[in-house]
């Protein structure tokens, strides 16, 4: 997956570079897998060093040293959704830059305090610990406390835009997986969470998700976004809009092939 990382931030700036100007503004993306294997991302301008973390599911000790490397600073750290194998890491991250804008979704954000017990309830003692014991991260999920994040400075919405240097993100509102999922668009990126997955689509069997909205939410991002859009989800490989229009398995553009 690292190799397809460099594939992708050389492309984004050759692309840039090829404009013309002799010291080009550029956005850059690197990426960390974490915890229970979530995808963390790194975007920054490399004009003005302002940065920002997408979901940090764990400690992401390689995009720190990016980040003190390229002498940035952090000012968003973005939430696509509440759950907690996208939050745990959250709490380091918040005490290292307390400066830095904690944004996320109201409902997603107070479903962490009731989260644990719908998984206990869902699942069952016996197969959380029959989890723990496979994937030994998943014990910090389970047991994470949200008063650890302190409160959010921004509640997500939809069409919420966010200056980072030069550019401009956006909020697409992507509800689904969870009630306040949260797609984030700028450039040629979209930074998915686990709403788009290459040639899947997120989980609608969690607390409050819904098959409906993720139907919807899915089906608009393909009739809203340029097909070259590409896509860094929250899990699994990198895609792109056109292909998932066309070659996802569960949600394409004007077809819905969930199996009962």
């Amino acid at each position: 997956m690292k190799k397809v990382v460099n594939i992708f931030i050389i492309a984004i700036v050759g692309g840039i570079a090829m404009a013309g100007c002799s010291q080009p503004n550029k956005l850059l993306v690197n990426h960390q897998v974490t915890g229970l294997d979530t995808n963390c991302y790194l975007l920054y301008d490399t004009k003005t060093k302002e940065a920002a973390l997408f979901d940090v599911g764990g400690p992401i000790d390689t995009l720190l040293k990016v980040i003190e490397q390229k002498k940035l600073t952090v000012k968003y750290l973005f939430c696509t959704h509440g759950h907690g194998d996208h939050v745990v890491g959250l709490p380091d991250i918040i005490n290292k830059f307390p400066d830095a804008i904690l944004c996320i979704h109201k409902q997603d954000y107070e479903d962490l305090y009731v989260v644990g017990e719908w998984a206990v309830e869902y699942l069952g003692q016996e197969t959380i610990g029959e989890w723990i014991k496979e994937m030994p991260f998943f014990k910090n999920v389970v047991n994470f406390d949200p008063d650890r994040l302190g409160q959010p400075d921004i509640f997500l919405e939809d069409n919420m835009t966010f200056n980072l240097g030069e550019f401009e993100i956006k909020t697409i509102y992507t509800p689904g997986h969870s009630p306040g999922g949260i797609c984030f668009f700028v450039e040629n990126m979209l930074f998915s969470g686990d709403v788009l997955f290459y040639r899947k689509t997120g989980r609608t069997d969690m607390l409050n998700g819904s098959r409906e909205d993720i139907i919807q939410s899915v089906q608009n991002l393909f009739k809203t976004l340029p097909d070259e859009t590409i896509v860094y989800p929250g899990h699994y490989d990198f895609t792109d809009i056109e292909s998932e229009k066309y070659e996802n398995e569960h949600i394409r553009l004007d077809t819905v092939l969930f199996s009962d």
